[in-house]
């Protein structure tokens, strides 16, 4: 099925939508429906037939104050939701979900469980893209979900014998016959503590005091303690990840650490150990700066670390734990001589031949242009009105004025759209009779609003309907209005400075012709015109384009010749053939 369509998808940016702005109905409505919360279709209905609001939200609110168990518990969790991502950025936010709902673990539990819980982890990766590039705004990233290309969406590599690198955020659910954990000497990010704001759903935010006589900024105390409640919430977040990390294998784990101080480390403690009685305490847990800070002293308790003692000079603990593991201790050397590893000695000679070679592919590489780069700036489809109507926008651009200064409020813009909806659904016959009376029929059938029809230049439509035009129009045997198309041209016609060699490039148009007629076993187009131009030429020059483009269109679809293209001008009240 398609990515953004899948039931697990949809309830994940519904939950998003609901969490930006509660009162779109069909984002609530699905995730109230989504198995998370408990409610059923009869459930919705009973909300939506006790209270009579405008939405779904207001009821579900009313629900709650007036006894209902599971309304009021969802509108707590909502609100707590709410709380949470004003100090959250997305990414961090749709984990806290993953994590508070145990999503993946239960869409794990479905059919095909894997590619499910994937989906949900790409759209984790995608915010995380988002928030680089872009922000943290909710209905930002939302419109940045649309324009993912699904094509591009990497399948899952579940075979057998892959291998596969992912982070622990990924691995949530899924277990495997081997797991490494890599890089547990990397320093955990705490780059958000050094930040002048500082943001807390419970102590809300602290800045850092800008004193004015030295020039400096000065943490204050309330910042301390949040610095402080930050730090810990960061740490249990990277103890619940350490706990994933290492519960993911089925038959064998690799833990490697790397750091120039290891022996150092060791001492330090091996001596804590020594002072708390073979006991790992709080201050271990809260002094970490890395996963190693927490591995070490665990596996120094521990008999299978007998190796790891001995190069560091500390003497055996007697606590023991677990089943046996096994420690090895690489030194630099050891690294070199180790068969399955790259022998760093080992070096590449380059006569001048070769490096010549190089350079110049190296060269040709980086001066590489794209042969089609020309072309990508022309859209694969395009309207009639965005390729004939440049001329239109430089020529008549800021010429309209404020609606509240036009007749009854009534802009120019919006008389001219009237006008053009009362040509495509006005029967000319009848109007030449009565107008009046065809415009009631047309607002009684819905067609058109009061605003509508009180917007219709009523002495412009009159002038048209006891023209020459009208009356060809009436008499011909075969009429069409608003006939929508697609048609193609080649890609030099919409860009005249295009490379020759582009010629057979088409681009797909697409438009509607205002009014067709066939006169004489010939097609007659006719195009409608609001513009308040004197200048009768200027007008025809700017539309001519469009015309062309209409009559190209008209001569492929009915397989007959066009024989004239005309501009009908409401404000000049003739035809202008061109």
């Amino acid at each position: 099925d398609l990515f953004f369509k899948s039931q697990e998808i949809q309830f994940i940016t519904s939950l998003l939508n609901v969490v930006d702005n509660p009162t779109r109905e069909v984002a609530l409505a699905t995730v109230m429906l989504s198995g998370f919360f408990g409610f059923t279709y009869d459930d919705l209905a009973l909300i939506k037939a006790n209270y009579k609001r405008q939405n779904l939200y207001s009821n579900v609110l009313l629900s709650a104050e007036n006894g209902n168990d599971l309304c009021l518990e969802f509108t707590i969790l909502l609100k707590r939701y709410r709380r949470k991502f004003i100090t959250m950025k997305i990414s961090e936010f749709i984990d806290f979900v993953y994590e508070d709902l145990g999503i993946l673990s239960a869409v794990g539990c479905l059919e095909n469980g894997e590619k499910r819980r994937e989906k949900l982890l790409y759209v984790l990766d995608f915010a995380k893209t988002y928030e680089d590039s872009e922000g943290k705004n909710i209905s930002g990233f939302l419109k940045f979900l649309e324009n993912v290309d699904e094509s591009r969406l990497k399948s899952s590599a579940t075979e057998v014998d892959a291998v596969k690198i992912m982070t622990i955020h990924q691995s949530k659910g899924l277990q495997f016959p081997v797991c490494y954990f890599a890089a547990c000497s990397e320093k955990f990010n705490t780059k958000e503590l050094t930040s002048h704001l500082l943001l807390d759903e419970d102590y809300y935010f602290s800045f850092k005091f800008f004193n004015p006589e030295n020039k400096k900024r000065i943490s204050t105390i309330q910042r301390q303690i949040l610095i402080q409640k930050t730090h810990q919430k960061q740490l249990e977040e990277s103890l619940r990840l350490a706990y994933v990390a290492m519960t993911r294998a089925q038959d064998k784990l690799v833990v490697l650490i790397s750091d120039d101080k290891i022996r150092e480390k060791i001492v330090e403690f091996s001596e804590a150990l020594e002072l708390s009685a073979n006991s790992i305490g709080n201050d271990v847990f809260i002094e970490a700066n890395s996963y190693s800070d927490w591995i070490l002293p665990a596996i120094l308790t521990h008999s299978s670390s007998n190796e790891l003692r001995l190069i560091s000079g500390v003497k055996q603990h007697k606590f023991e734990s677990g089943n046996p593991f096994e420690v090895k201790f690489l030194n630099s050397e050891k690294l070199h001589e180790t068969d399955c590893l790259i022998n760093l000695e080992k070096r590449f000679v380059l006569n001048e031949t070769d490096f010549s070679s190089i350079v110049q592919k190296i060269t040709e590489n980086l001066n590489y242009e794209y042969p089609y780069n020309e072309i990508l700036s022309i859209s694969s489809k395009a309207s009639v009105s965005k390729l004939a109507h440049a001329a239109e926008f430089d020529a008549f651009a800021f010429s309209g004025k404020p609606s509240f200064t036009s007749k009854n409020g009534v802009s120019a813009t919006q008389r001219g759209v009237a006008t053009h909806r009362v040509m495509q659904f006005l029967d000319f016959k009848k109007a030449k009779s009565n107008l009046e009376e065809e415009l009631n029929r047309l607002y009684e059938w819905q067609f058109f609003s009061e605003k509508d029809i009180e917007a219709v230049d009523r002495n412009s439509v009159i002038n048209f309907l006891n023209s020459d035009l009208c009356n060809r129009i009436i008499n011909s045997d075969f009429v069409k209005k608003e006939m929508r198309f697609l048609t193609e041209r080649h890609a030099t016609e919409i860009a005249e400075n295009l490379n020759p060699k582009f010629s057979n490039e088409n681009v797909v148009i697409q438009g509607a012709v205002d009014c067709l007629f066939e006169e004489n076993g010939e097609i007659v187009v006719v195009d409608f015109k609001t513009d308040r131009v004197k200048d009768e030429a200027k007008l025809a020059e700017t539309y001519k384009e469009q015309l062309k483009i209409y009559g190209s269109a008209c001569e492929k679809i009915f397989s007959k010749p066009v024989k004239e293209l005309l501009l009908y001008s409401f404000h000049l009240n003739k035809e202008i053939k061109l």
